[in-house]
């Protein structure tokens, strides 16, 4: 209130504005990776301009890298590439987005997996004929498959380097196992792997272990008999 020298008073409003402090961090939804054999390329959106980070590693919760855009924007993209990265190796991520206020909106746990290698192991019994129904594993992703009536089995998504290979025919129970050496390559990778097979045994095993089973069956009824005497 301001008062003149002949004591009139006269008063005048004041107004304040009060700025409303942000405090909502950003929203993140379309979370979406676009993955080849050696990149992955993590794009998502928000509701208001933020920064871009990914952090991602071989577990949930145990992110060990990452990498950051400081641009503010709504559209996010960030391209994943290099050494950190193995073909066919699944890693989970999740990302984040910082707003200009320093608020922060971060996602769930998520997974890529580069693109691997497609091998295929084809199973030939002695005389190099293929055989169809054998399991066949892949280690040490562990991957399985069963041969095909060409004797092929087909693998997808392999990485590369050192595998074992373990082929297994259950007529006879036989089993065998094979080294490979799965290189970089756009282009199916072929092994072979012999087996023995029942079907393709010499004669005379086959007649020695049918006399076998022969005697088996009846010891196996003079049990019976003697147990109901």
């Amino acid at each position: 209130v301001a008062r003149d020298a002949a004591g009139n008073s006269d008063s005048a409003s004041i107004i304040v504005t009060v700025a409303s402090v942000d405090t909502t961090p950003p929203t993140i939804s379309n979370v979406n990776a676009a993955v080849t054999q050696n990149s992955a390329t993590i794009t998502w959106t928000t509701d208001e301009k933020s920064d871009s980070t990914i952090e991602y590693g071989l577990s949930k919760d145990n992110y060990i890298l990452s990498k950051n855009d400081t641009t503010l924007l709504t559209d996010h993209s960030i391209l994943l590439s290099g050494k950190t990265l193995t073909p066919g190796v699944a890693m989970h991520f999740r990302v984040k987005s910082k707003n200009a206020q320093g608020i922060e909106g971060v996602s769930s746990d998520l997974t890529f997996q580069l693109k691997g290698y497609t091998v295929a192991i084809q199973v030939l019994d002695k005389a190099n004929k293929p055989v169809e129904g054998i399991e066949v594993f892949l280690y040490p992703d562990p991957l399985k498959s069963l041969t095909s009536s060409a004797g092929e089995a087909v693998f997808s998504n392999v990485t590369p380097g050192k595998h074992l290979v373990l082929a297994a025919a259950k007529k006879n129970n036989q089993q065998k196992t094979l080294e490979i050496d799965v290189k970089e390559s756009l282009e199916p990778q072929r092994f072979i792997l012999n087996i023995e097979t029942l079907g393709n045994l010499p004669l005379s095993t086959v007649f020695y272990i049918a006399i076998l089973l022969f005697v088996i069956a009846i010891v196996l009824a003079i049990v019976i008999i003697i147990k109901k005497i």
